[in-house]
């Protein structure tokens, strides 16, 4: 994370041109999450982030925008819509899902936009960031990984020896 990222009450809070990344490599993916934002500017959540590219969900005052993106290239606009749910200061609800190339958004329990992409993304990092005068708070975070998908590499674990009880 960059240095205006810091997590208060709970709450993860990113500053103006600040970003907030999970390392890894998902695919297929549930993400849901609580955002709410302040200021003017642009709420950036980006999935499947890699050197080559990502798809890039964009929180503005009136309207979310998907896009595909990729170096030295135009983003490809995949989707937007105008939900009447996105104003400043509010908590929304947000959940991605992802299943190959097929894009679900959805914002308080109710589906705001759909997308596919004839030719879908690898695995990548998943990253929440703000942009303009915009405080973006992120509470409430979940992952899943979907069939066919793919995660972080395993985290090693030590195994401890059964209890035993004194006698």
């Amino acid at each position: 994370h960059s240095p205006e990222v810091i997590v208060t009450g709970g709450v993860l809070r990113i500053g103006p041109a600040n970003v907030a990344a999970r390392m890894g490599g998902w695919q297929n993916l549930d993400l849901t999450f609580r955002v709410r934002y302040t200021g003017p500017g642009e709420t950036h959540i980006s999935y499947r982030a890699t050197e080559n590219g990502s798809y890039l969900l964009i929180l503005v005052e009136e309207r979310i925008i998907l896009l595909k993106t990729a170096p030295h290239a135009e983003p490809e606009e995949l989707a937007q819509a105008t939900p009447e749910s996105l104003a400043s200061g509010t908590w929304l609800d947000v959940r991605i899902v992802v299943e190959g190339n097929k894009h679900t958004i959805s914002i308080d329990d109710e589906v705001v936009l759909t997308a596919r992409d004839p030719q879908p993304l690898p695995p990548g990092t998943i990253s929440f960031a703000s942009h303009g005068e915009r405080t973006t708070e992120v509470d409430d975070v979940t992952l899943q990984v979907l069939a066919g998908g793919t995660g972080p590499e395993p985290v090693a674990r030590e195994t401890l020896p059964p209890a035993t009880t004194p006698t």
